[in-house]
């Protein structure tokens, strides 16, 4: 018995070591948030948002990225299409985050935040508290818990009172679906199916500080907003700018020519039929069927599913 708690004891001990081993950063170091632009794929639309620690006294060069999903994990596209998806706080070097937008022809900007020794320490604590495997996994939600507004709530979680946020620093507000429109290609089907899935919740006039689902506006915010009486990141830094490619919409592919079309075909058959003085059953079944599926799907989204987006 003596031995067994003896043995416990050194387990307690040596987790305690564990847990000191994060280093102090230095005068050196400097902690700043990136944001990156969109990519090709419907989930990197709307652009990324994440932090980077940098101390080249104790060699850190790391980037803490809130927006980390596995494909792997179970029932993976149930819980996504549940909205019971959980995400996960990653911690990967600089020189591999970096190397992943350059590859994709994503801009990246920095923001370095005006913080003491003192307080770069308080917030490098957080974030490898937030890493440790117990705490890294959260329950996103596409407007009010993801990698952009993690960005904010990291920051107000560590300062809280001494953090000031500028309710001023937008030119003009929008709508959530305005929001999602002005990150989205006109005329496309990523566009066509959010206006079908999302409910009327997104047409509300958003506030200020959920405007900040978005990087870009997160970025907006970091620049005027203040700790301590003192502008929190007054300053954008340019680390990557891609090539300009400006990607041209084939009109044939998009959900207008297909409508277009599908309307002249109905049109068409509906005159012959008229003409003819018959009926085309196999029509009639066929707009049913669409309608709906298109309305169980939308029911299914709106009543059985958390997305808030989707209420």
């Amino acid at each position: 018995m003596r031995l067994e708690k003896l043995f416990i004891l050194l387990i307690f001990l040596l987790s305690l070591k564990g847990h000191a081993q994060i280093p102090e950063l230095s005068p050196l170091s400097k902690i700043s948030v990136l944001t990156c632009g969109s990519g090709d794929q419907l989930y990197s639309t709307f652009g990324h948002s994440a932090f980077r620690v940098k101390d080249p006294a104790v060699g850190i060069d790391v980037v803490y990225n809130y927006g980390v999903f596995d494909f792997n994990s179970n029932n993976f596209y149930g819980k996504f299409a549940m909205g019971k998806l959980h995400y996960t706080l990653a911690r990967q070097q600089y020189s591999n985050f970096i190397r992943e937008y350059k590859y994709d022809q994503r801009w990246v900007n920095g923001q370095v935040l005006q913080l003491s020794q003192g307080e770069r320490n308080e917030l490098f604590q957080y974030l490898e508290n937030n890493y440790l495997p117990e705490n890294r996994a959260y329950q996103y939600d596409f407007f009010y818990n993801n990698c952009a507004t993690k960005i904010w709530d990291v920051i107000e979680a560590v300062y809280g009172k001494k953090l000031e946020f500028d309710e001023n620093y937008l030119q003009k507000q929008y709508t959530h679906r305005e929001l999602i429109h002005q990150n989205m290609p006109t005329n496309s089907w990523s566009a066509f199916g959010i206006d079908i899935a999302l409910g009327a919740v997104i047409d509300d006039l958003a506030t200020p500080k959920e405007h900040m689902f978005l990087p870009s506006y997160i970025m907006k915010q970091l620049n005027v907003s203040k700790l301590n009486a003192t502008l929190l990141a007054p300053n954008e830094v340019s680390i990557f700018k891609p090539e300009s490619n400006v990607n041209k919409t084939d009109f044939l592919r998009t959900p207008l020519f297909f409508s277009l079309v599908f309307m002249a075909l109905v049109f068409i058959i509906t005159y012959t039929d008229f003409r003819n003085n018959k009926r085309s059953k196999w029509l009639d079944v066929g707009l049913f069927l669409i309608t709906g599926i298109a309305g169980v799907v939308i029911f299914f989204l709106w009543f059985l599913t958390d997305h808030t987006a989707t209420a």
